[in-house]
């Protein structure tokens, strides 16, 4: 059901793409993450030099956004989201959705929101779900888009649960109304019948 106007789902969209470069900042600054933590497994500096090309790209991709450099941001971007870099693949998808620094591609936003889905992002799930509410890169699909929302609110995404809630209301709402069209139709349709049987 789509209880929101079009234009005010883009305005979200925007509050949502400044939300998810606040919320990866964070993620990067936290001391406890494992994308900032050095290497215990002694794999080589190989390892840890890609987490820490990922965490620069990443960060310098958040310095040419803020500065207006869209085209340096996505490239940025693309250099960390090769690496999986959950904001890169975050970051880089809501560029391709609004076409910002790159050609807009809904099929690659939803691509690159999965990559960060699967590892639990937050934020990407409530990307996909959407994407998968309202048909951007993927076929609507109500039970995909309360399965990733579902999955954004478990880890505490406050948006997503507003829209599982707004989703449960106007589905009451629904089927309130089904059962109101469904008695006036039975007693409508009756009431013909019986106009017709006793002409």
């Amino acid at each position: 059901p789509k209880a929101v106007s079009h234009k005010k789902r883009k305005l979200l969209w925007l509050f949502f793409l400044a939300v998810a470069v606040v919320v990866t900042a964070v993620f990067l600054l936290y001391p406890g993450n494992t994308a900032s933590s050095s290497s215990s497994t002694g794999t080589g500096k190989d390892v840890q030099s890609s987490v820490v090309s990922a965490e620069e790209s990443f960060n310098k991709g958040l310095e040419s956004y803020e500065e207006g450099n869209y085209k340096d941001a996505v490239d940025m971007w693309k250099i960390g989201a090769e690496s999986g870099h959950p904001g890169s693949l975050v970051m880089l998808g809501a560029c391709y959705f609004d076409g910002t620094g790159v050609d807009k591609s809904y099929v690659r936003a939803v691509e690159l929101w999965k990559d960060a889905a699967k590892d639990g992002n937050d934020v990407a799930q409530f990307f996909l779900g959407e994407c998968y509410n309202y048909g951007y890169g993927v076929d609507p699909s109500y039970e995909e888009a309360i399965r990733w929302y579902t999955m954004s609110a478990e880890q505490g995404n406050e948006d997503a649960l507003n829209v599982l809630q707004e989703m449960d209301s106007a589905e009451d709402q629904e089927i309130e109304n089904m059962d109101l069209e469904e008695i006036l139709g039975t007693a409508i349709g009756e009431a013909i019948a019986e106009e017709m049987f006793t002409l």
